[in-house]
This record gives structure tokens, sequence and C-alpha cells, in this order.
């Protein structure tokens, strides 16, 4: 990840790009055991930060947070 060294052995770097996710409802019928799919796209983006810390030569840890947008998109359960 390209970021900032904070110091000789730890860096602090952030996470900015586009989402996209396929979503696919099913929806059912319950009397007669019916049912039937319906997809939709979502594009959003991606914010996040993260620090990494060298340990020793082959060994390091890092922390990170992702975030995630795509609107004001809901799901909902539909009965029918």
């Amino acid at each position: 990840h390209p970021g900032v060294l904070l110091s000789e052995s730890t860096s602090l770097y952030g996470i900015f790009g586009a989402s996209i996710a396929e979503i696919t409802t099913t929806f059912k019928e319950s009397r007669r055991h019916h049912s039937h799919d319906e997809s939709d796209t979502l594009y959003g983006f991606v914010l996040g930060a993260g620090i990494q810390k060298q340990l020793c030569n082959r060994l390091s840890m890092f922390v990170s947070y992702q975030y995630t947008y795509y609107g004001d998109h809901s799901l909902r359960d539909h009965t029918i």
C-alpha cells in the first residue's frame, strides 16, 4: 500500500476507490411455492485507512479499517 512513513518501522496508509456489487433478491409466493429472482447492480465508493508496524525482518503487523458506501439503497423483506 502506498503511504507515509511515520518512522523507520511504521507506515500509515489510506485507501480510496470505487466499488461495484451485484445483489440478487429472491421473492417467494407461499401459496403456490413459486419464486422469482431480481438482480440489481450497485455502485459506490470505498474509504479506508491503516497502519503497519515492522516487528522484525520477517514479521510485521497491521490494522486497517474500510468503509463501503452504496447510497441510500435498502433491502426490504417482501411477502406475497
